[in-house]
């Protein structure tokens, strides 16, 4: 088989080099941004130029796609590059989204944005792709499609959760969670979700009720100590944690433990 250099046109080989060298630059970078990576990617995808490329030691180009991203990614997940391309996607087609605001986004908001129709990528809701937190903008994702959908083709809006806990926290929260699945208002509550999600919902309204006081009084304390601090009167409780010397948090939070047994 004749090599294939010497059977590229010579333009989609300079072509190649120079969105290959620019697409491993900005792979290199600590802060790339996902929709110009994403950008370059797919020019060289969509005009498989990453045949023209040569493989380091060859003579011959990468025959696959996913061969050449492995290459430049260091076997990186080839989802990630897909993710990227379709980021770069929204500032595409009907209903652009400006560069400016992908790139203002978190890389997962921008992701998730993508699986709205072009029609539903609202001003409002690309605004708020760049200041809502990332989970609570999946549900809301979500939501905006379940809308468009009959009743019984809508899917619950779930957010997904990862966090490693000790062996005797998870054995605890378990074993409350399987007691509290056989009260009968847990079993005969929201049809929505499952009996499982209806089971905790109920330990936390229960855990609420139980030490509301103990909490109001906490919350109060952490405001008269941000009021205390220089700068600090417009803090939330969680600001005031942090403002706030760690023996001192300990006390208030030690006081209304002690409170609610």
């Amino acid at each position: 088989m004749a090599k294939q250099e010497l059977l590229a046109p010579p333009t989609l080989v300079q072509e190649a080099a120079v969105l290959d060298r620019e697409v491993r630059e900005q792979w290199g970078t600590m802060r790339k941004l996902a929709r110009v990576v994403g950008g370059l990617f797919r020019e060289i995808k969509d005009k498989e130029l990453h045949k023209y490329i040569r493989k380091p030691g060859s003579n011959r180009g990468y025959q696959r796609f996913e061969e050449y991203v492995a290459d430049v990614t260091g076997d990186i997940a080839n989802s990630t590059v897909w993710v990227m391309m379709r980021i770069h996607g929204l500032t595409e087609g009907p209903n652009p989204v400006p560069e400016h605001d992908v790139d203002e986004m978190p890389q997962q908001n921008a992701y998730e944005l993508t699986k709205l129709e072009p029609e539903d990528r609202t001003t409002e809701i690309v605004q708020r792709a760049k200041r809502t937190p990332i989970k609570k903008f999946q549900a809301e994702i979500q939501e905006i499609k379940n809308a468009k959908l009959p009743a019984d083709k809508r899917k619950p809006v779930l957010i997904e959760v990862y966090e490693k806990w000790p062996p005797q926290i998870v054995e605890m929260f378990e074993e409350t969670v399987s007691d509290f699945s056989l009260l009968p208002v847990v079993r005969d509550g929201d049809r929505g979700i499952t009996i499982r999600h209806n089971a905790i919902a109920a330990i936390l309204v229960s855990a609420r009720t139980h030490a509301g006081d103990e909490i109001r009084a906490a919350k109060a304390e952490f405001n008269t100590e941000a009021n205390e601090l220089p700068n600090t009167q417009e803090c939330t409780a969680m600001e005031v944690a942090v403002a706030v010397p760690p023996n001192r948090v300990r006390r208030i939070i030690r006081r209304s433990t002690e409170g609610a047994k």
